[in-house]
């Protein structure tokens, strides 16, 4: 459902721009931060409908971005980008990007049919 409010938390600069477009392109409401400082220093996480983890950064510090989410705002959505074989525990929707040409698709997806409910 379009105009929903995605988090973004994005680790490499060169990647945010094209996949922000994509997003607001669809209709949503992005904010985006850099890394686990940036999503530490964002206010008001609770008010978004998603929270959408890139798969360019250290694993470890997506999982910690993850553990520390599950920690402020534990009701918001995690979907979290993955290579081609991860598993981070905590994450409720993990989309492949080993396809550049579906994982957008399957993210819109989740946002449209995959809401839990809190």
């Amino acid at each position: 459902m379009a105009g929903e409010r995605i988090l973004f938390v994005c680790f490499d600069p060169a990647s945010l721009i094209p996949r922000e477009r994509l997003l607001l392109a669809q209709g949503y409401e992005v904010c985006t931060v850099l890394g686990l400082d940036g999503l530490m220093a964002a206010k008001h996480i609770q008010d978004f409908d998603f929270i959408l983890i890139g798969d360019e950064g250290p694993l470890v510090e997506r999982q910690s971005s993850v553990r520390w989410l599950k920690e402020e705002s534990p009701l918001v959505p995690i979907i979290m980008l993955c290579r081609a074989v991860e598993h981070v525990a905590g994450v409720d929707y993990q989309v492949s990007t080993a396809d550049p040409n579906t994982w957008f698709d399957a993210v819109v997806d989740r946002i449209r049919h995959g809401r839990k409910l809190a």
